[in-house]
């Protein structure tokens, strides 16, 4: 039996460690508290886990709450969770204290230990942000733009992704009615004269990507 436990603990770390330097995570496994208090213990983290909580020491045998004191009763209960239900969860957590944003999944790794990966995703967190700042002030400022602003797909019928409210004025349609498409699309609001005209200039200067 302890021979057999031995080889299931060798080839846990292995598929872990492997699968963490696959996908570039930190991984850490824990066991419950032995005293029956709401806890874990801490039985092993990879070197990508310390560098991402910024550890400089093997930890193995402390207490989570010792590791991370302002840790929330609440992940703790979900740790429980995962161990009794085997259902696996995902997190997303702010670490303040280090400035980092991490998904954490957690899975049941075997009868008496969890499993977590950990990805840091900070920097695509920043950077999601500041897309949709951007988005935000390019909605702003199109919105109050004089006549209509429009972003389209270069698709059949050119599908409208953005229509600010002045089309109302432009064209007698809101910008709801031509972004879905049930009553009305671009292409029709066009002259049916000046369709192919418009279709072949808007062609024309994507080809040579210039403005028209």
């Amino acid at each position: 039996q302890k021979y057999s436990a031995k080889i299931a603990s060798l080839h846990k770390t292995e598929l872990l460690n492997n699968l963490s330097n696959r996908i570039q995570s930190g991984y850490a496994t824990m066991k419950p508290h032995p005293d029956g208090w709401p806890d874990f213990i801490l039985t092993g983290m990879n070197r990508m886990g310390l560098e991402l909580f910024n550890f400089k020491n093997d930890l193995t045998g402390k207490k989570l709450r010792e590791i991370f004191p302002g840790i929330e009763n609440r992940l703790i209960y979900r740790l429980f969770e995962v161990l009794n239900t085997g259902t696996a969860i995902k997190k997303e957590l702010n670490i303040t204290e280090i400035g980092k944003i991490l998904i954490i999944l957690i899975f049941k790794a075997s009868d008496d230990e969890v499993a977590c990966l950990v990805d840091d995703v900070t920097e695509a967190k920043i950077k999601e942000k500041e897309l949709e700042d951007r988005e935000r002030e390019l909605r702003s400022l199109l919105t109050n733009f004089p006549g209509m602003a429009y972003r389209a797909r270069n698709d059949i019928g050119r599908p409208m992704l953005f229509v600010s409210q002045g089309a109302f004025d432009l064209c007698g349609y809101t910008p709801e009615e031509i972004i879905e498409g049930d009553r009305i699309c671009w292409n029709t609001v066009i002259f049916s004269d000046d369709r192919d005209m418009v279709c072949g200039t808007i062609q024309d200067a994507l080809g040579k990507k210039e403005n028209f």
